[in-house]
């Protein structure tokens, strides 16, 4: 995102737990890259294993399920394409099961990329 941008926890309710990203401005929104735990020295084992991507324009607005991954085996960086290219304001990262290890309650990321339609996916 040019500019940068913001997260932040979002507020503790009941249920899983989230990470709120807040755009510097609202963004279509092609595609989002995770960089896992892996990525950065930590075991395979530490990898996100299951969440959901929520998505909205505006802060009133509700929020849209964009994506939903479970992994069976631990993958060390992934990309999520949108097919339609959202506009939006915010993300939310929900997470289902934060790592592969029995018990685990503990999310590693080393890095989330958000790709707009003006720019090319790189690897």
């Amino acid at each position: 995102i040019p500019g940068g941008g913001d997260w932040r926890p979002a507020l503790r309710e009941p249920g899983p737990t989230s990470v709120r990203f807040l755009m510097p401005r609202p963004i279509f929104l092609r595609a989002m890259e995770f960089v896992h735990a892996e990525s950065a020295g930590f075991s395979s084992h530490f990898n996100l294993k299951s969440f959901r991507v929520w998505g909205r324009e505006r802060s009133q607005s509700p929020w849209l399920l964009l994506a939903e991954q479970r992994h069976e085996n631990p993958v060390d960086r992934e990309r999520l394409i949108l097919a339609d290219a959202p506009r939006l304001a915010e993300v939310r990262l929900e997470i289902i099961e934060p790592n592969f290890l029995p018990g685990g309650d503990t999310a590693r990321l080393v890095e989330v990329f958000f790709w707009g339609p003006e720019r090319p996916l790189e690897r």
